[in-house]
């Protein structure tokens, strides 16, 4: 701890009587007054302490670059959840198609023979005919969503612009082997 200040004068008349006179009216009376003082210590023994303290450390640091690594493997798994939700609409979209052609052969089937009065299809078979339409209509609106916004959210996780065009390595998901394999 270091400061300088400005002081007045102040003597001492008689060094035994402790008596002193003080001059602080003229600017020639004031003077600097300086101080420095200065700490130094150095512990014996830490008890301890000073070693637990580097191995706190290290571990910690072990810990940070753990959350690193786990941050890390989020964004990749989010990469890669991102990338299968666009893979499965696009293997959905067929399924869909055909289905929806199925459900009109269907349709106008049971239509003819609603017309033809056999008894065979009721309004009830029609009505749901037409219901299974409009929820695979509904399934086929959400796919294409669910696309666009899989596309949108991948660019986005990698850091792209979104006008940036995106090329999916594969073309639809993989098949899956059913055969069950026995635990090793």
């Amino acid at each position: 701890l270091a400061f300088v200040a400005p002081m007045f004068t102040s003597e001492f008349t008689d060094i035994t009587s402790r008596e002193s006179t003080t001059k602080w009216k003229k600017l020639e009376h004031w003077g600097p007054y300086a101080r420095v003082e200065a700490l130094l210590a150095q512990p014996l023994y830490t008890f301890g302490r000073g070693e637990a303290g580097k191995t706190a450390a290290r571990e910690r640091m072990e810990v940070e670059r753990a959350a690193l690594r786990e941050t890390r493997n989020i964004v990749a798994l989010e990469v890669r959840r991102f990338y299968f939700m666009a893979l499965y609409v696009e293997s959905i979209q067929p399924v869909l198609n055909t289905g929806l052609e199925a459900l009109a052969e269907a349709q106008q089937k049971a239509q003819e023979l609603y017309d033809d009065a056999s008894g065979e299809v009721t309004q009830a078979d029609l009505m749901r005919l037409r219901y299974a339409e409009m929820e695979l209509k509904k399934l086929e609106v959400q796919a294409e969503m669910g696309r666009g916004l899989a596309l949108a959210a991948l660019k986005h996780t990698m850091g792209w612009p979104a006008s940036r065009e995106l090329v999916l390595a594969d073309k639809k998901l993989k098949r899956i082997d059913t055969e069950t394999q026995e635990p090793e």
